[in-house]
């Protein structure tokens, strides 16, 4: 069995060696509530200090449930934000793909390909005439 705050309080309290006697036969089985117990009985420590434990625990427990909230909701806003990023992406590729297939679909077939003819000699540009234009458009801003 494991002692009660009201065990505590009554053998901090009570002058009555039976009542005591019937508390510490409760622990006597528990080596951490003899030794608990034992500290207790102490005379520097007092029932008020019951009291500030408590407090002490309220305060760590409610800074846990704090904490853990907290991180939930960060921990839920960042999947959320994760989730809502990858599926703008997979949209945008799914409708660049799309209308990638819808242009190369529509401007581009054999056939047109095919039907592309070789320009007279006469009209088509060589790569010495190119050449030859590019240096004299350099020595013309270079004088």
């Amino acid at each position: 069995m494991s002692l009660t705050k009201k065990d505590i309080i009554d053998y901090k309290t009570t002058q009555d060696a039976s009542l005591k006697h019937e508390i510490e036969m409760k622990v006597i089985d528990d080596v951490f509530e003899r030794d608990a117990l034992e500290g207790w009985s102490s005379p520097e420590v007092g029932v008020n200090q019951l009291k500030k434990l408590k407090r002490q625990n309220k305060w760590r427990v409610k800074n846990k449930v704090v904490l853990s909230s907290a991180s939930v909701i960060i921990f839920s806003v960042i999947l959320i934000f994760i989730f809502f990023k990858n599926r703008k992406s997979i949209e945008e590729k799914s409708f660049i793909k799309r209308n990638v297939n819808k242009i190369a679909q529509s401007t581009i077939s054999k056939d047109s390909i095919t039907r592309f003819q070789e320009l007279p000699e006469k009209l088509q540009i060589k790569s010495s005439k190119i050449i030859s234009d590019f240096e004299e458009k350099k020595g013309i801003y270079t004088n």
